[in-house]
């Protein structure tokens, strides 16, 4: 009896687990996937092929570092000739400069010609000069051999910086001027930004719209050598002293990938450190050094560059340190050519650049005297309405000015400023330029610029 109960027991528990066995069977091949054909496969491998991964945007971060920041212009040629593209900028003093003039459209081998032909001397010059002048201002220049200004209204003062940088100033406006109505650096053909320190704060400003030439002139603004720079109630000076190699900046542009140039710029000799000047000066280049260390450590690439022989002075070499900058990119390119793309998206990007890119207006529309009244301004009228402006040339304005001065009782070094005035019309472009003077008085010259008629608009409707 025992026995058979146990018997039946048995038999029940082994249906129990055929029963579970065969439940599981089943369930495992309706779950598993049918095996994909030879023809299904190839059809997804050429499908995953055929759309490429989008490439990573490419950020630039250009270091300051005076004439050695030309060698900028090498390592864009070589990244241009290798298909690098690049799709925001950002540059602190002469790396912004140089930085600013690829964003607006410039192609290195522009650029190149460009700086080859500027004449730095009379760029760097305090004034108009001697022959400029007119003859009475001829006398004063030879009765006082000292032209140092000092101020005695509120006691004797020096002036806040050695060289107010007016020739600098045109320099910058001739680069900047077809862009003088954008609202932001983003609308130039590629993103842009510069640094400057707020010498009021020691803080780090970052300049991204308002005025390129004055943000130029702020970001190269060298304190002691170069009068700082007066924007939204901020004074500033050059970006070296907080940032001198803006790679963070670049990176919060959202790009993915940054590139970094550091221009190697050299502390100098032991022989550098037996003057106070010396010593001051090697105070400021370590300070750069830290904060260069510190971005080097958010580049995805950095290029090194090793200046050699050549300094932060030497803007006569401009054909050997871009040579050098050329020569620095080619020895990275085991890690700048994984950015490189295919020809047919060069080209895409290029079109992209340039249909971006403005020209500038080719004559001057008026002039105007603003900032003082009485004798002052009858005597520039005057000497203004005896000139053909309408029909003069927009960029030879340090003449102009040079011309202004001699009617003038006062010398004066001109700089051209074209800030927005108002919105484009449908048929016209205009700007304008003010030309300050160290009485105040501001010289206003507005250019217009023709644009096609909108016949395209009215016919497609």
């Amino acid at each position: 009896m025992v026995s058979a109960v146990r018997l039946r027991r048995i038999s029940i528990a082994l249906i129990i687990v055929a029963a579970v066995s065969c439940t599981s069977v089943s369930q495992g091949q309706q779950a598993a996937p049918a095996s994909p054909s030879p023809e299904n496969s190839a059809e997804s491998l050429a499908t995953s092929q055929a759309t490429p991964a989008p490439r990573p945007r490419i950020g630039l971060a250009l270091s300051g570092g005076g004439a050695l920041g030309m060698a900028h212009i090498g390592v864009l040629q070589w990244l241009e000739e290798h298909r690098i593209p690049v799709d925001r900028i950002a540059g602190t003093s002469m790396g912004g400069i140089v930085g600013a003039i690829y964003a607006t459209g410039l192609s290195p081998t522009e650029m190149h010609d460009f700086v080859a032909k500027l004449n730095w001397d009379e760029a760097f010059l305090t004034g108009p000069t001697y022959g400029q002048i007119a003859y009475r201002r001829k006398q004063d220049r030879r009765a006082y051999q000292v032209s140092a200004e000092l101020g005695l209204k509120h006691g004797l003062s020096a002036p806040n910086g050695i060289n107010p940088a007016q020739g600098i100033g045109l320099l910058l406006d001739r680069i900047a001027f077809p862009y003088s109505t954008i609202s932001s650096f983003d609308d130039l053909p590629i993103p842009f930004r510069c640094v400057a320190t707020d010498m009021q704060d020691g803080t780090e400003v970052i300049l991204k719209d308002g005025s390129l030439a004055q943000a130029l002139r702020a970001t190269m603004a060298i304190p002691g050598v170069f009068t700082p720079v007066e924007r939204d109630g901020h004074l500033l000076a050059d970006g070296g002293l907080v940032d001198n190699l803006p790679a963070g900046v670049v990176r919060q542009m959202g790009v993915e990938k940054v590139i970094a140039i550091d221009l190697g710029t050299p502390l100098g000799g032991p022989e550098q450190l037996q003057t106070i000047g010396g010593v001051l000066a090697r105070a400021v280049d370590v300070m750069i050094l830290q904060n260069e260390r510190h971005s080097m450590a958010l580049a995805d690439v950095v290029i090194t560059l090793e200046p050699g022989k050549y300094s932060i002075s030497d803007y006569s070499a401009a054909e050997q340190i871009i040579r050098i900058g050329y020569e620095g990119a080619a020895k990275q390119a085991g890690q700048l050519l994984p950015y490189a793309v295919t020809e047919a998206e060069w080209q895409q990007y290029l079109a992209e650049r340039a249909a971006r890119k403005r020209t500038s207006p080719q004559s001057v529309d008026a002039l105007e005297v603003t900032g003082v009244s009485g004798g002052e301004q009858q005597r520039l009228t005057k000497a203004l309405s005896k000139m053909e402006c309408r029909a003069c040339a927009l960029w030879p304005m340090r003449k102009l000015t040079a011309r202004l001065s001699s009617t003038s009782r006062s010398t004066f070094a001109a700089r051209v400023s074209p800030p927005l005035i108002f919105q484009p019309a449908s048929a016209s472009r205009s700007w304008t330029s003010r030309t300050t003077k160290a009485s105040g008085a501001t010289i206003s010259c507005s250019a217009r610029e023709i644009l096609p008629p909108p016949s395209s608009i009215s016919r497609s409707r």
